[in-house]
């Protein structure tokens, strides 16, 4: 423990260095809390930021040597944790369902007679079945009702799900 003033003991409202993970530096933190002769929160003066106490900044991943393989400059070490593979946010759909997606789109655009859409609006209501115009995604088909606000609405592109008053 550094304390800002070397002879005094750490108490509360005291003043201590401790490592601001907001700063990314040792900065001058208040003494907040204790447990037991430990000191337990701190916050610091330069970002007002609360947290743990941190006698010392984390340990970065250490450095290969140079001269090992006679590289000019160091390189960081590789991580011994195994990597994990992230999953993405929407799963692709199996090339079956976007072809009938496709063929559901065409049956569409051709039974669509002229002026049978009507414009969508936030406040529009809405059922399954009905032909929309919307003014990013283009002509559209409302292929489901989700309780309470919101219709899947199928374009020539992709399905999107759009909020709404329904019926």
């Amino acid at each position: 423990m550094t304390f800002v003033r070397p002879n005094d003991e750490p108490r509360v409202s005291g003043e201590i260095e401790s490592y601001c993970g907001k700063c990314h530096d040792m900065t001058t933190h208040r003494v907040v809390a204790f447990e037991g002769a430990k000191i337990k929160k701190v916050l610091c003066l330069t970002c007002e930021a609360q947290h743990a106490y941190r006698a010392a900044p984390p340990k970065s991943p250490a450095l290969k040597d140079p001269s090992a393989k006679g590289e000019g400059a160091a390189t960081p070490a590789k991580s011994t944790k195994p990597k994990t593979s992230r999953e993405p946010k929407g799963q692709a759909k199996p090339a079956q369902e976007i072809e009938e997606s496709n063929r559901q789109w065409q049956a569409f655009k051709e039974s669509l007679g002229e002026g049978a859409t009507t414009p969508y609006s936030i406040h529009g209501l809405f059922e399954t079945g009905q032909a929309i115009k919307h003014a990013n995604f283009g002509l559209g088909l409302v292929t489901r009702v989700i309780y309470p606000n919101k219709i899947e609405v199928l374009f020539e592109k992709e399905s999107k799900i759009l909020i709404t008053q329904v019926k």
